[in-house]
């Protein structure tokens, strides 16, 4: 038998078994695996949204409404497109168109109508030998005047084949065949700007009531 000192000494000598530690790499496995796989796409930063612009612009000059009738379509509409009046539209004697032209020039500026010009478009349009062009102060005052100068129409043997915009507050058009009257506020006079679309019809000068 071994005596206790012996045993002891044993004991002491004999080297300590300590587990050692587990690889890196299979602890990072072991988290990586931990992991649902939704929940790590999640994690990921989402990108960042870009923020609205608060800015608004500014709307443009909305259009006048597109006149009726076989003469009016949009003031820049080509005159090689446009159609001639129909076979039975009954056109005046040049001398009476001209002096009807005249006399709704005249009545414009009485109505104070403001920059009224009168062309001469015979040759360069299919539909209509003279424009009347005029500026109203508003909306009344422009539906006042076309129905001061349909009437003049109706007294003359002049009465219009159609007219559009009546209730408009921007762009009135009546068509009396050999005369087109083009009614605008200012705004419309300028964004459609007829006279330099018509920039070889002759200007008719005219004397004021």
């Amino acid at each position: 038998m071994k005596s206790p000192q012996k045993a002891k000494s044993a004991q002491k000598s004999a080297p300590k078994s300590v587990p050692k530690s587990a690889p890196k790499s299979a602890t990072k496995s072991a988290q990586k695996s931990a992991v649902p796989r939704k929940a790590a796409k999640s994690a990921k930063a989402a990108p960042a949204k870009k923020p609205k612009s608060t800015l608004k612009t500014s709307p443009k000059s909305p259009p006048a409404p597109k006149p009726d009738g076989y003469t009016l379509g949009p003031p820049t509409t080509p005159a090689s497109s446009v159609t001639s009046a129909p076979d039975n539209v009954k056109k005046a004697a040049p001398e009476d168109s001209l002096r009807f032209a005249l006399e709704a020039a005249r009545l414009a500026v009485a109505d104070k109508c403001q920059n009224v010009v009168l062309l001469d478009v015979k040759g360069l349009s299919p539909v209509t030998d003279y424009l009347v062009l005029a500026t109203g102060t508003s909306g009344r005052q422009m539906a006042s005047t076309a129905d001061e100068i349909i009437q003049l129409g109706k007294d003359t043997d002049f009465r219009p084949l159609s007219s559009s915009g009546r209730q408009s507050e921007t762009w009135i058009c009546v068509d009396f065949v050999d005369v087109l009257l083009h009614l605008f506020n200012a705004d419309s006079r300028q964004y459609y700007d007829l006279e330099s679309l018509w920039g070889d019809a002759k200007r008719v000068e005219f004397a004021e009531k």
